[in-house]
């Protein structure tokens, strides 16, 4: 007997129990290994999905950011129809925050606009569709800020100082691919920086034509001006009775950079068409055609031209004008060169006391490609190809030596 007890209480192996005496196997239990195994896998499971909720979430945050950087910079669209955000220039203005950009819908709004304090784009749908002209007083006026316009027209009937279609004080402005028509003004189609010496004011693009003004333009202080690639043309500069200008007055204190521009078939009645003031401080004209305007007054002045103290003149042709070519006050303060001042009435290059001269000059005909029609581009036959400035920096966009006129140099491909 103490035999089989001692047998009995021999440990059964795993999985087995004791059961009458012997080892059996262990009946499966709802609790198993295998059990818990599935519980582990639906666990991981779990975790997964958590996983992929909260990317899902991550990714909904971003959009959300996205979305809200957007809505800092909102264009605004002006149509005088109602079928934009706003229906007038002015209250898009009133409405817009610092950076904003207003897209302008083709059209013509009879506004006179302010903007004050703030830095916007003014973008129309093209200057031969879409004008913005007061018929009252000045379009635009523009103080305190930094503005952009472009691809639209400006006009507007404007009193004595002020500009017919704009009117810029302490501002930054840059006008790009736009018209400027039928402004009445004694002051000009831009009058700017009159009341400060803080406006700078960059034009590029612009077709100025059929103005009635004291000046195509009235540009007193600031602290600066770039006018390039304008075709200036068909304005009546007449009536004015003031000694500052006729024409085109580029005057006291201002910085100024002409190129590339086209300047024909202008009247005025007073003074100079080109008047660089005394003054002024940096001028530098290189590139431009001024060629067969009409003095019609009876001043010994009128000349295209008046150059006063310390400008650079070059690379220009001066051709066909009534009321003679180039003055010259001081001689030896002025850089004249490389420029073709030829068939003026009276004189094409003289000095008010002396004489006069330049390096490079020339007195020959341009031999424009057909001036009668408007198409002032050299012809094959001119002696102005590749006779400007041979400074690698005034060469043609393909590379060769500058052309004199409007259409040479690195800005002339327009």
């Amino acid at each position: 007997m103490l035999t089989l007890l001692l047998a009995c209480t021999v440990p059964c192996g795993p999985g087995t129990h004791v059961e009458g005496g012997v080892c059996v196997p262990d009946a499966p239990s709802d609790s198993g290994v295998g059990d818990s195994g599935g519980d582990a896998d639906t666990d991981t499971d779990s975790d997964s999905d958590t996983d992929t909720d909260s990317d899902t979430d991550a990714d909904t945050d971003t959009d959300t950011d996205t979305d809200t950087d957007t809505d800092t910079t909102p264009s605004w669209t002006v149509c005088s129809d109602g079928t934009g955000t706003y229906s007038t220039v002015q209250a898009a203005v009133d409405g817009a925050r610092d950076g904003d950009t207003i897209t302008i819908c083709a059209g013509t709004y009879d506004e006179e606009v302010d903007v004050n304090a703030v830095h916007l784009t003014l973008q129309g749908a093209g200057a031969t569709s879409t004008t913005l002209s007061s018929s009252s007083g000045t379009s635009l006026t523009i103080t305190s800020a930094t503005v952009s316009v472009s691809a639209l027209t400006l006009g507007g009937v404007a009193p004595e100082r002020s500009g017919g279609a704009l009117t810029a004080k302490d501002a930054t402005v840059t006008l790009e691919d736009i018209g400027v028509n039928r402004c009445e003004s004694a002051s000009g189609v831009f009058a700017y920086a009159i009341e400060s010496n803080d406006t700078t004011l960059s034009i590029d693009g612009a077709d100025i034509e059929d103005n009635e003004v004291g000046f195509v333009m009235n540009i007193e202080g600031g602290r600066g001006l770039t006018l390039r690639r304008a075709l200036i043309t068909g304005n009546s500069a007449s009536g004015r009775t003031s000694s500052s200008g006729g024409g085109i007055l580029l005057a006291v204190s201002s910085s100024v950079e002409a190129s590339n521009n086209l300047v024909y078939g202008n009247s005025y009645s007073y003074d100079d068409l080109f008047k660089l003031y005394e003054g002024s401080e940096s001028i530098w004209l290189w590139n431009n055609v001024i060629a067969d305007n009409d003095y019609t007054g009876s001043s010994s002045s009128g000349g295209a031209v008046h150059l006063e103290d310390g400008e650079e003149f070059e690379n220009n042709i001066v051709s066909g004008n009534t009321g003679g070519g180039v003055l010259v006050d001081t001689a030896s303060s002025v850089t004249l060169q490389y420029n073709d001042m030829s068939g003026n009435t009276g004189y094409d290059l003289k000095a008010s006391s002396g004489t006069v001269s330049g390096t490079g000059d020339l007195t020959s005909d341009p031999k424009f490609t057909s001036s009668g029609t408007g198409d002032y581009s050299l012809s094959g036959f001119s002696p102005c190809i590749d006779a400007g400035d041979p400074v690698a920096g005034y060469n043609d966009g393909d590379g060769t030596r500058n052309d004199m006129g409007a259409f040479g140099g690195p800005y002339g491909g327009w």
